[in-house]
C-alpha cells in the first residue's frame, strides 16, 4: 500500500475506487486501471484491463454492516422492559391463580366439616380428625408457596421499576406507584392503609391453618 500511495501522489490520480478489495481507476481516455500489487517491494503496477470495476454494494447490504445506533440501544431497552413487565404480569397471575384454587379447596374442606357436624354431630370423630389435619397441611403448604411467590413478584417489580426509569421518560410506572403508596419523604401517605394486595393475601392461609386447630382439637377430646 506504501507503493500506491507514492504511485498515485506522483501520477496525480483522482477518483479511486475500492470493489472487493482491489483498487480501480480510470484514465481521461477511458480505460480502467486496476491495482496489482508486485511480488517484491516497489514493484506494484496499474494493469489496464478491458473489464469493468464491480458495481458498489447495495444499499442494503451497507446498513446490515453499520455500527449500532442509539434508536437501536433504545429499541433494545424498551424490548427488555417489555420482556421483564410480562415476566411480573406472569408470576403476579400464577400468585392469583394458585391462591384461587386453594381457596376453592379450603373452602370445600370446610363446607364438608360443618355439614358432617350439622348432621351427625360427634359421631364420626375421626372423620374430623382427618380433614382437620388434611386442611391444615394444605393451608401451611399453600402458606409457603405464597410466601414465596410474593417475594419473587417484589423482586421483578424492582426490575420493573428500574427499566421504567432507564427507558420512560414520563416514569409512568413509578408516578403511578408513588401515588398509590405515598411519597416516602413526607411524614404521611396518602393512603394510610395501603398494603399491596399480594403481600395481604399471603396471610390467608396462616389463618385458615390455625382455623384448623379448632375442629382438630375437638376431634382429639372425642375420640379420647
Amino acid at each position: 500500500m506504501e507503493g500506491l500511495r507514492l504511485r498515485r501522489k506522483r501520477v496525480g490520480m483522482e477518483g479511486l475506487k475500492l470493489r472487493q478489495g482491489t483498487w480501480w481507476f480510470q484514465k481521461p481516455n477511458g480505460t480502467w486501471m486496476r491495482y496489482k500489487p508486485g511480488k517484491d517491494p516497489g514493484k506494484d503496477q496499474w494493469v489496464p484491463t478491458s473489464k469493468l470495476p464491480p458495481p458498489p454494494p447495495r444499499c442494503e447490504d451497507v446498513a446490515t454492516q453499520r455500527r449500532p445506533s442509539v434508536e437501536d440501544f433504545s429499541n433494545a431497552d424498551l424490548e427488555l422492559l417489555k420482556s421483564v413487565v410480562d415476566q411480573h404480569r406472569f408470576v403476579t397471575n400464577m400468585f392469583w391463580q394458585q391462591a384461587n384454587f386453594f381457596t376453592v379447596i379450603q373452602s370445600a374442606l370446610l363446607s364438608v366439616v360443618a355439614a358432617l357436624f350439622i348432621k351427625k354431630g360427634a359421631d364420626h370423630p375421626m372423620t374430623f380428625l382427618l380433614l382437620s389435619i388434611l386442611g391444615m397441611g394444605l393451608a401451611v403448604f399453600w402458606g409457603l408457596i405464597a410466601l414465596n411467590r410474593v417475594r419473587i413478584i417484589d423482586e421483578w417489580n424492582k426490575r420493573v421499576e428500574h427499566l421504567d426509569e432507564e427507558v420512560d421518560r414520563h416514569r409512568v410506572y413509578k408516578s403511578v406507584k408513588r401515588a398509590i403508596e405515598g411519597d416516602e419523604k413526607k411524614w404521611y401517605k396518602p393512603p394510610i392503609w395501603y398494603i399491596p394486595p399480594t403481600h395481604m393475601t399471603r396471610f390467608l392461609p396462616w389463618l385458615l391453618a390455625l382455623a384448623w386447630i379448632v375442629p382438630l382439637i375437638w376431634s382429639i377430646g372425642a375420640l379420647n
